[in-house]
């Protein structure tokens, strides 16, 4: 760790999921840099709870491991989801770029939350393998074409690759959607994440992340998107036994029920 601290924070979107939770880690640990973390709560989610939780829990275990680093981490700001206002423009464009791939609805007021905030540097973890579309295009692979590296190796929209980019109306969507964030672990995948965090002796931390969206007893369901990434990421080992077993049931199953269906459309 540096002696001296880099005291511009940097806005950093924390869930206390694997992506944000890593670059939190990086920031503090690797690059003595003060953080700035944002919440925004969503009153119909019901992970908000487990999530805050989970996040003053590795607030702790990193004062644990280093007291100076967890000084870096200033009190996170905290948004209610309800309080951000409607914007048309920015929801248009949203739903525009919902026509050509499949995009979270976060999405939309996040960029809302951003322009009411002012904001144009805040830290999304968008990475290697993320969210695809019908046409199994991954954000990092769409935004790949318009984005440029500053000199520490965030990415960021490029307003001068999007105004000479070949499909030109599609690179402005993504612009006009995506032009208040950086993108710091786009070229990462959660596997090499994993890998790296094990490497640099974050695993105790790691460990404690929190990725489930429909917790059930205060244990990760086992079923949504997130535990089903989690467990083929290597990261499952909080989901009950019985919740993996019948995961792995039903997909295997799946498997079964689709090669029969193949061998009967032959």
């Amino acid at each position: 760790m540096k002696n001296t601290a880099e005291h511009t924070p940097k806005n950093l979107l924390w869930t206390g999921g694997l992506d944000s939770t890593y670059r939190l880690l990086e920031l503090v640990f690797d690059k003595n840099t003060t953080v700035q973390p944002i919440y925004v709560k969503d009153p119909t989610r019901p992970s908000t709870e487990m999530e805050l939780f989970t996040m003053q829990k590795i607030k702790g275990l990193i004062n644990k491991e280093n007291s100076k680093a967890e000084a870096l981490i200033l009190p996170t700001l905290f948004f209610d989801l309800n309080e951000i206002p409607k914007n048309q423009e920015i929801s248009q464009t949203f739903h525009e770029l919902q026509k050509i791939r499949h995009l979270g609805h976060q999405y939309d007021w996040l960029a809302r939350f951003c322009k009411w905030q002012q904001l144009i540097d805040l830290e999304l973890g968008v990475i290697k393998k993320g969210e695809v579309s019908g046409y199994g295009e991954s954000l990092s692979q769409s935004f790949a074409p318009f984005l440029k590296e500053d000199d520490t190796g965030v990415a960021a929209f490029d307003e001068a690759k999007v105004i000479n980019a070949k499909e030109k109306d599609k690179a402005k969507l993504y612009f006009e959607l995506f032009k208040f964030y950086r993108f710091p672990i786009i070229k990462r995948s959660k596997k090499e994440m994993l890998a790296l965090a094990q490497a640099k002796g974050w695993q105790g931390i790691i460990e404690n992340i929190w990725f489930c969206h429909r917790p059930k007893n205060g244990k990760p369901c086992g079923k949504c998107n997130p535990c089903r990434t989690a467990v083929s990421e290597g990261l499952g080992n909080s989901i009950p036994f019985s919740r993996k077993l019948l995961f792995n049931l039903k997909s295997k199953l799946g498997i079964y029920w689709l090669k029969k269906l193949l061998r009967k459309a032959r």
